[in-house]
């Protein structure tokens, strides 16, 4: 390299190595879902099979996954049952992650079509008869109500889900680190009305971003959605909220940022309570008469249409310790007027004793 280059290249690389870290600072986005490292290789497969769906706008898909793990089972029974377990974990980790799969919207009330396909062995010393699961393949479907009309010119799901990325690309959330933007699009989706889900109907992400009226379940996918669209790491929970003894099916998330993971009900937050937002398992909420810890009020239930074995991320026992951003006039002003009345007051009484004087 000639000298009259060498100045400028070194000054380019330099730039870069200071470049790289500031663009990744304040992330802890990580490439594997949270739920997906909770698989074993055949469901990590399922998994990724399942991304094929991104960009499939057929209103059915099918999808055919080949286990690589072998297993030998002793009966056919446990191998299907195996084989079952595998789907259901990880189209519940896919579901949680990755809300922009219309095929898997329906999940928490339809549970797909799954083939399970079985050969039979037998070891070379032994005449006993094995079974091995050697993969599967799953039918599934978009909701009735987001599907495509054959009629049509145009792909009326492909549309639908591309409103949902134009809304989501249209929001830049504030804030310089992820706390701060997760707070940013917790109180950009207080726009959301509440909806109540109808029997064997679940609310999606398309109803929480682009028609602004959705239950939990829908607010919780856009909140995840955002959050990916900003290399924000967040999932979402499912579960039970208690109010008292009562207790309803809800949905949550999770973000983890600094190490740690923290709670963020946006529905919740929406309804003017801070409480909600990047809360620890000890965080006290209201939620009835009197306070109680986040983890009394939220305990997770990742089962869907059908079980599964997952876990939801372990919240940190405090919340995130956000700066104090209480207005002024909120803060001091019940003092500033008791200084002004004691002041007026103070005022008067010289006054009035100068006046007896």
């Amino acid at each position: 390299m000639s000298k009259r280059f060498g100045i400028p290249v070194a000054v380019l690389v330099l730039a870069v190595a200071l470049f790289v870290p500031l663009a990744s600072d304040g992330s802890d986005a990580a490439e594997q879902s949270f739920y997906m490292s909770q698989l074993d290789e055949n469901g990590c497969a399922v998994f990724n099979a399942l991304g094929g769906l991104l960009g499939n706008y057929d209103n059915t898909a099918v999808v055919d996954v080949t286990f690589d793990s072998i297993t030998l089972f002793e009966d056919e029974g446990s191998a299907r049952a195996y084989a079952g377990s595998v789907v259901a974990d990880a189209l519940a980790a896919k579901y949680y992650s990755e809300p922009l799969i219309p095929h898997l919207w329906d999940l928490p009330v339809t549970y797909p079509e799954v083939i399970v396909n079985i050969s039979e062995a037998t070891l070379s010393d032994n005449p006993v008869k094995y079974y091995i699961v050697t993969g599967v393949g799953i039918t599934l479907s978009v909701p009735a109500d987001m599907q495509d009309d054959p009629n049509t010119d145009t792909n009326e799901l492909e549309s639908k889900v591309n409103e949902v990325k134009d809304a989501v690309r249209s929001f830049s959330p504030s804030g310089s680190n992820d706390a701060d933007k997760v707070k940013s699009i917790a109180g950009h989706l207080k726009t959301v009305r509440s909806a109540e889900d109808d029997e064997g109907e679940v609310s999606n992400i398309y109803d929480a971003v682009v028609t602004k009226s959705s239950s939990s379940a829908g607010v919780a996918a856009a909140f995840t959605y955002y959050c990916m669209a900003n290399s924000i790491e967040s999932v979402t929970v499912r579960g039970l909220v208690y109010d008292g003894s009562e207790s309803s099916v809800e949905y949550w998330n999770a973000v983890r940022t600094g190490g740690s993971w923290y709670a963020v009900d946006t529905v919740m937050y929406n309804e003017g309570n801070k409480a909600y937002l990047m809360a620890g398992s000890a965080t006290q909420v209201v939620k009835g008469e009197t306070p109680e810890r986040l983890s009394t009020t939220h305990v997770e239930e990742l089962d869907l249409s059908q079980p599964n074995g997952l876990d939801a991320p372990t919240l940190n026992r405090t919340e995130y310790p956000y700066p104090d951003d209480t207005p002024f006039l909120v803060k001091y002003g019940g003092w500033i007027i008791l200084a002004l009345i004691i002041a007026i007051a103070a005022f008067f009484m010289v006054k009035a004793a100068r006046g007896d004087e």
